[in-house]
């Protein structure tokens, strides 16, 4: 063996060798790998040991920025990293989903709740005038004392009225059309005796009517209330005698208008009451429910029959069912602003449309226990039914297409007091948001819009890891990220929710192709970074892909701050044969 001898040990020269051979080198390989279009400044190349590079991500037209993946995590852009080891690092670029990618986008604001004004709104009811832009309504305090109030459709000018004191509050509400005038209904005593009376809300100013104690002794109250387009005329049905009534808006010129006994049948059968009714835009059409014995008394027995009855000025009454048309419900009747078509519903829960020739038409996929119509030939129509899961507010047109489904990836449903504007982009509801006691607030939603109206929170964009998903691979994992911000900082946000649609509608239990784990933005699983507003979840094929025949499905985000506000952005995700 050759010795070699530094100073007084010796060392066997192949032990040297080896830790000759083992110095680190003068410099690490930097790799740049991009995904989606765009590129990455500096490019890659070799760089001393311990120094100290910073990229920068450069998107094309139409993408953005998402993250670093590989030896460089997180979406810091410029990024420095050390090169203490050769690496390889990807740019993630995704197409720009500000005003084009989503499928659906929508906010839901909460304008109205208890612990900002004081108030519930529970059982109570509420009012949006033709263009959106402003309600009425009533509600309650903890000392069961009424208010009325005016907002608009942002919440930034709410007025509140407080109401005389009454047995049982208000018992409707009605907002003109152009949204200048309302009225609120309730029952009041006088000298032991229970009459309506109309209070009227104009600007600042709430005005008590008091002419509807000329109406028929034994009517107590007004249910069911409409106006014309300005609201100078009011019309409302009584709570006794269920006839229709019109009074101006200075509480003069009481006459009623329908009384349902003048209404007669070629077999003799008359009217009995009104149970609903709708005034079309100009007031000389109104679409109503009405009762009637079949057949007559003193032929027999008989039943009670409903049928949907068109009402024109000069008292002309067309019947718009037939006696084959499914039973009818005593539910809701909506008449167009034009007042040549009428939406209803059956006592299946199935919904019509019946025009003036008596033809009745099914509108398919909608069941709904409530609804609103919004545009004026009835294309769109917000509806609710909580007893479905993720069916508690859908939109519809009348044909059965276009269902979706509005707060899926949400903790929202719509427990009542559904409206919908005319062009039908707005919507009103109220939300139950306490259990006990029972606690409602009121909703204004603003559906396909991307434009920053409210105090909602903002999903800026939605981004997936790669194309699509395998429809062949089980193990395929898409990673979701989605860049949620708000105006008063990300420590408002309360919570984000996910859901999987087919188009904009929720899957059946067990049905989905693909599932979604809970978006986070804790810096761990899929997530990069902690706390920088990019949510991250993972997309992966379920055991139902397979059966699955469609070519993509939607991804939905829902986030809600601690306000009650909350906005969902949908994307599609196509699935990869």
């Amino acid at each position: 063996m050759v010795n070699l001898a530094l100073g007084r040990r010796v060392f066997p020269l192949g032990i040297l060798v080896i830790a000759l051979t083992g110095c680190p080198p003068v410099s690490y390989e930097l790799t740049i790998n991009v995904t989606g279009n765009g590129s990455v400044s500096p490019a890659g190349g070799a760089y001393a040991a311990d120094e100290t590079v910073e990229l920068h991500a450069t998107p094309d037209t139409g993408w953005r920025f998402v993250r670093w993946e590989g030896d460089l995590t997180g979406s810091a852009n410029p990024a420095t990293i050390v090169m203490d080891s050769d690496k390889i690092i990807t740019a993630v670029f995704t197409e720009d989903s500000a005003e084009t990618g989503f499928d659906f986008y929508a906010m839901y604001a909460r304008i109205i709740d208890e612990e900002r004004h004081g108030v519930n709104l529970y059982n109570c009811e509420v009012d949006m005038c033709k263009d959106g832009s402003m309600l009425a309504g009533y509600a309650y305090d903890d000392d069961n004392n009424y208010y009325a109030y005016m907002t608009d459709f942002l919440g930034l000018s709410d007025r509140f009225w407080t109401l005389p004191a009454t047995r049982s509050g208000p018992g409707c509400v009605a907002i003109s059309p152009d949204g200048t005038t309302a009225y609120v209904a309730a029952a009041h005593e006088h000298e032991s005796d229970m009459y309506p009376v109309l209070f009227k809300l104009v600007d600042e100013t709430m005005t008590r009517l008091d002419v509807l104690m000329a109406i028929p002794q034994g009517v107590t109250s007004a249910s069911v209330m409409h106006t014309n387009a300005n609201g100078s005329d009011v019309y409302f049905r009584d709570g006794v005698h269920h006839h229709i009534w019109t009074v101006d808006h200075n509480g003069m010129n009481l006459c009623e208008v329908i009384d349902p006994d003048d209404y007669v049948e070629l077999d003799g059968t008359r009217g009995l009451w009104i149970s609903d009714f709708d005034l079309n835009d100009g007031a000389g059409r109104v679409a109503f429910i009405m009762e009637r014995w079949v057949p007559p008394p003193g032929q027999g027995s008989f039943d009670i029959q409903h049928d949907i009855i068109a009402w024109r000025a000069s008292t002309q009454f067309t019947r718009m069912t037939a006696d084959s048309d499914p039973e009818i419900s005593k539910g809701s009747v909506y008449i167009t602003p034009d007042g040549l078509a009428v939406l209803y519903v059956s006592f299946g829960s199935a919904w019509y449309v019946a025009d003036f020739a008596g033809a009745s038409t099914a509108v398919p996929n909608l069941t709904p226990s409530g609804a609103a119509v919004g545009d004026g030939d009835l294309s769109t129509i917000f509806w609710s039914n909580t007893s479905f899961s993720y069916s508690g507010g859908c939109i519809i047109s009348c044909d059965g297409t276009g269902k979706r489904d509005l707060f899926a990836g949400t903790g929202l449903d719509a427990d009542g007091g559904l409206n919908m504007s005319s062009g039908g982009n707005i919507i009103a509801f109220k939300h139950r948001y306490k259990s006990y006691p029972h606690t409602e607030a009121l909703y204004v939603g603003y559906l396909d819009t991307v434009d920053d109206l409210t105090d909602a929170p903002d999903i800026e964009w939605i981004a997936f890891s790669q194309p699509g998903i395998a429809r062949d691979d089980p193990d395929d994992e898409v990673v979701v990220t989605a860049k949620v911000s708000d105006d008063d900082g990300l420590g408002v946000i309360d919570a984000v929710g996910r859901a999987v649609l087919r188009g904009g509608t929720s899957f059946a239990y067990g049905e989905a192709p693909v599932s979604l784990t809970r978006p986070s933005d804790t810096g761990s699983g899929p997530d990069a970074v902690a706390g920088d507003g990019i949510y991250s979840c993972l997309a992966r094929p379920t055991s139902a892909m397979r059966a699955f025949a469609g070519n993509e499905v939607t991804v939905r985000i829902g986030v809600e701050d601690d306000s009650g506000n909350a906005v969902v952005g949908d994307v599609l995700l196509p699935i990869l044969h």
